[in-house]
């Protein structure tokens, strides 16, 4: 494509994010990613310039260019299914941006909370670790951190309380710490506790969402 061809295709895409991002502050979450996905569209994956005196350095110029639209509208579009409790296609979103960026802060931040509330807490860790690496400062990542440390705290006590029940306190003691020896085969399920969507207010979920909601 030629190069004012290329500027039109990062501007009408530019406006569909700014559309989009208009439409999440007023909570129309299916408008917001109708917009993110036109501006996605729009875009598409060839930023090759072919036009006179095209060098490969303005073809780059114009992909990082384009990749500045494009990338946060996934990100977007992932804040957006997390609302939505759509959690497997939020996941997708991330992975976009992580399969162009792997230390994209965001796009580890919403993965881990997709992870998170589908009772995925391994991944859910993984990410939110790697996202305090790159940034320690950040409170919303500690605070998730947090909440599963909880959570395997939770778990822990209701093991406990279910070998307990099942072969008594010396029993409960030997199970929890060499458990593959004392139940001998058997295999009682996890416990749940409340894993997925952890409870939380209504309005301290989005204090909380805030940290990484911001849109481009």
């Amino acid at each position: 494509m030629t190069k004012d061809e290329m500027e039109k295709r990062i501007s009408a895409a530019d406006e569909r994010k700014t559309n989009g991002n208009a439409f999440f502050k007023e909570e129309k979450l299916t408008d917001a990613m109708q917009q993110y996905e036109k501006a996605i569209a729009i875009l598409g994956d060839d930023f090759t310039i072919k036009s006179p005196g095209e060098t490969r350095v303005m073809t780059e110029a114009y992909r990082e260019s384009a990749a500045a639209v494009k990338y946060p509208c996934h990100l977007n579009m992932a804040a957006c299914l997390l609302k939505l409790e759509r959690y497997e296609e939020a996941i997708k979103q991330c992975n976009i941006v992580l399969a162009h960026d792997q230390n994209n802060v965001k796009a580890l931040f919403r993965r881990g909370k997709a992870a998170a509330e589908l009772g995925r807490t391994d991944s859910a860790r993984e990410d939110f670790r790697k996202a305090r690496q790159l940034a320690p400062e950040d409170k919303a990542i500690g605070k998730e951190l947090r909440l599963l440390a909880e959570h395997d705290k939770a778990v822990y006590q209701k093991q406990k309380e279910l070998y307990q029940g099942i072969f008594g306190p010396k029993m409960e003691s030997d199970a929890l710490n060499e458990h593959d020896d004392a139940l001998e085969g058997y295999s009682p399920p996890t416990p749940k506790v409340n894993l997925t969507r952890r409870a939380r207010t209504k309005s301290s979920e989005n204090a909380h969402y805030s940290g990484y909601n911001d849109h481009w």
